[in-house]
């Protein structure tokens, strides 16, 4: 499924110094933090890619991570790379999705740090209005159970 959306326009609005709260679920429905967290996005390599660097805590626990987007022309999926100093353990995560009007929904997955299946992670970038960001991302289980695992409101500054 192409994107519905212009990349290019979708980046455009998607940059910017963002602030607001995140919650962390470490358990389907058992909320395990609410943090301020910083994010700034903003355009690399000749507009062609997105950067989004942020910052925040988990309890007593800082934390920063990075994610690169982009658009692949060729195969009309949205691509990120992402990494992060609590969830990720070394690793790089990269996941592919589609556009909409709406934002980005992109798919990857990660090893069980207990040598058990392979889960799939979904991350949502989902532009409200000019001012307001959700960036969702949801655990899914090997057996396909979706929930919710993290959730940043965002405010443009």
């Amino acid at each position: 499924m192409p994107a519905s959306i212009d990349p290019e326009e979708l980046f455009r609005s998607l940059t910017g110094h963002w602030q607001g709260m995140t919650r962390t679920w470490f358990e389907p429905n058992q909320l395990a933090d609410t943090s301020a967290w910083q994010g700034q996005i903003y355009a690399i390599l000749g507009q062609r890619y997105l950067q989004y660097d942020y910052t925040g805590k988990i309890g007593d626990e800082t934390l920063e991570g990075k994610a690169m987007l982009g658009y692949n022309a060729l195969s009309q999926q949205f691509e990120m790379a992402w990494i992060d100093s609590f969830h990720q353990s070394s690793g790089i995560m990269h996941s592919t999705g589609y556009g909409s009007e709406a934002g980005i929904s992109l798919l990857g997955a990660y090893l069980d740090s207990a040598n058990g299946p392979e889960w799939g992670w979904r991350t949502e970038f989902i532009l409200i209005d000019d001012s307001h960001l959700i960036i969702s991302a949801y655990n899914i289980t090997p057996d396909g159970t979706e929930s919710l695992a993290v959730e940043t409101v965002y405010t443009r500054r």
